[in-house]
């Protein structure tokens, strides 16, 4: 009997490993895989960013509420004795925020701050928030801290009473 080496005969094949298909599907799907995970990434980062740039703000404007309910006048020839502390003033603008006292005898210069690269305050809510020296009272206002292309906005509310509530991720007006 004549015996054959050919595995075509015998139905078994000897090769053994991946076709260039299976391979390139593989690599396909890590490929769409990664593409995602990145992309996700980005956002994730992203959104880090804008709230860390919201809760700033929030604490800045926690500062001047606390400086201006304790009585404390920055040192500055505007607001030594005999002069006295009004108020503490926040101003949003663009991309950054500035930090003021309001004393009998003037203003000194403000404490300024900028936000984050990529961040801004949102353009419908540029607001000037004035916590009174002694009490609670404060101007009303929504502060909006969003990403420059508007897509991630953060929005932070002052009552008159002055509470400061951070309200998250949410519409502005």
């Amino acid at each position: 009997m004549l015996q054959t080496s050919d595995s075509s005969v015998s139905g078994h094949s000897s090769d053994k490993g991946f076709t260039l298909l299976e391979i390139l599907v593989v690599v396909v799907i890590f490929g769409l895989l990664l593409g995602g995970a990145v992309a996700n990434y980005r956002r994730l980062n992203e959104r880090k960013i804008v709230e860390g740039a919201a809760k700033q703000v929030e604490q800045a404007l926690r500062d001047a509420q606390k400086r201006a309910s304790a009585g404390v006048k920055p040192s500055s020839v505007e607001c030594d004795d005999p002069e006295t502390l009004n108020s503490y003033v926040i101003t949003m603008s663009g991309t950054g925020y500035q930090i003021q006292a309001n004393c009998s005898g003037g203003s000194p210069s403000p404490s300024s701050y900028t936000l984050p690269q990529g961040t801004t305050i949102g353009s419908a809510s540029a607001p000037t928030v004035t916590f009174n020296v002694l009490t609670l009272a404060a101007t009303a206002a929504t502060v909006c801290v969003q990403n420059t292309s508007g897509t991630l906005i953060f929005k932070i509310d002052v009552t008159d009473g002055g509470a400061i509530s951070y309200q998250g991720q949410q519409i502005c007006p």
